[in-house]
């Protein structure tokens, strides 16, 4: 794949399927220089690091937006070389710490809170469970970019 395409697609149509382009270009050529410096790029063009709304079509909870700037490594605590067993174990964990149905009781803000929560480590554990997505997010893709990959 050349990798003109992607370049004139951030100019004329935007950051999404650019990063689509280039993440082709990293399952064909895992070492690909260029498509890895073309998503670090993306992304700090697009400002995926610092600050973007949701994911379009994502469901906010209780009018707030998720914080899909986070680390998926951070969310579910495990190292950048975690075995998949590994983070299976460590989304297990969280699931179970921040599932809704564990915050019946609690107030509203904490339901809320418990609920934002579940849905980051859900998608934490969606990106690093897939080898495809686990690569992208390694080079540079944030989870609001991989959310609806």
């Amino acid at each position: 794949m050349h990798l003109l395409r992607p370049l004139v697609l951030v100019v004329d149509f935007g950051n999404a399927q650019a990063l689509a382009d280039y993440a082709r270009v990293l399952e064909l050529d895992p070492q690909n220089e260029s498509a890895v410096d073309g998503i670090r790029q993306s992304s700090a063009r697009d400002g995926t690091r610092s600050g973007g709304s949701g994911a379009p079509g994502q469901q906010q909870t209780a009018g707030r937006q998720p914080n899909l700037d986070k680390d998926a490594y951070e969310l579910l605590e495990v190292s950048r070389d975690a075995s998949s067993a590994q983070v299976k174990h460590a989304f297990r964990r969280k699931a179970m710490l921040w599932h809704p149905d564990r915050h019946v009781e609690s107030d509203e803000a904490m339901k809320a809170k418990a609920e934002e929560q579940f849905k980051l480590v859900s998608l934490a554990y969606s990106i690093l469970s897939d080898p495809v997505k686990r690569r992208k997010h390694n080079v540079g893709a944030s989870m609001q970019d991989l959310a609806g990959a």
